[in-house]
């Protein structure tokens, strides 16, 4: 028996120096994967308190102000009335995104991920979406 332990010590040393790279990259591809699984799960258990706490340090308002702001506007997105409607992970549907002016900071309002994507593919300037509601009724006018 003890032979055999031997023999395959010494086996897995032999295989283990003519494939160091390969064995070396299947160990980090196992320990990111096992490292995201441990994430992930960390995240589900502690999704709240982790919102939370980037609300806080982020947009410097609290859960309480959140709600408060979420409440006045009834629950749905500040421009399009909607609840949110894309889930985060495919699991649990995501918070409504709390919108600020990126130069002052000051919160303007909590948008679905729909329309607060588009405020910033129109990098939030008043002109450009004038530009774009002139354009949208032009084409509808035409066809």
């Amino acid at each position: 028996m003890e032979k055999i332990k031997q023999k395959s010590k010494k086996n897995s040393k032999e295989f283990y120096k003519k494939n160091k790279e390969e064995v070396s990259l299947k160990s980090k591809e196992r320990y990111k994967k096992l490292g995201k699984e441990k994430k992930q799960k960390y995240y589900i258990i502690n999704r709240k308190k982790i919102l939370s706490n980037l609300k806080e340090r982020i947009y410097g308002i609290t859960d309480v102000k959140y709600q408060d702001i979420l409440s006045q506007q009834n629950f749905v997105c500040a421009i399009c009335k909607n609840p949110e409607k894309v889930k985060h992970n495919r699991k649990t549907i995501s918070l409504l995104a709390v919108d600020h002016d990126h130069e002052t900071g000051k919160i303007r309002g909590l948008l679905c991920s729909r329309c607060n994507q588009g405020l910033g593919h129109f990098d939030d300037n008043p002109e450009k979406l004038r530009s774009g509601i002139k354009y949208l009724e032009m084409f509808n006018r035409q066809y």
